[in-house]
């Protein structure tokens, strides 16, 4: 198995949660029939999580760091990656699930929005990495 991209060293490891409402993602199911209610069943077992993380200040090179990431190694943010949950400080799989918004806070500072989503179970590959020196590292490759 192979592990999934991890966050870039040079960024902040985790960011201020703007829409912090743990916002779960719609998890039923639901068929229609003729009359009455249709069975409903849920789409997965693990509660799906919405957030709204906010990273700032960056400078100007960590803005083009988090866009090569994103573009290049992400696929377009179209990949999972590696991140540290600010809810218990755990290793997850998120993905970019939306629109990503840049501000800039002065001359030479930027902020970033960006919408993750992820499960809250602790992914396969988290005994690999370990949280070092404020950022993802490598602890063992999978066999």
């Amino acid at each position: 198995m192979v592990l999934p991209p991890l966050w870039p060293g040079s960024l902040p490891l985790y960011g201020t949660a703007l829409t912090r409402a743990n916002r779960p993602v719609p998890n039923v199911l639901e068929f229609p029939t003729d009359e009455g209610l249709g069975p409903r069943r849920p789409k997965q077992t693990a509660r799906v999580n919405r957030e709204t993380v906010q990273l700032m200040p960056l400078t100007e090179a960590q803005m083009e760091t988090f866009w090569a990431f994103h573009d290049e190694t992400l696929k377009s943010g179209n990949l999972h990656f590696a991140w540290l949950s600010a809810r218990g400080w755990q290793i997850r799989k998120v993905r970019i699930s939306g629109e990503i918004e840049e501000a800039a806070i002065s001359a030479s500072q930027w902020r970033l929005a960006v919408p993750i989503t992820y499960v809250d179970v602790t992914p396969w590959f988290a005994a690999n990495l370990t949280v070092a020196n404020g950022r993802i590292e490598i602890v063992s490759t999978p066999s």
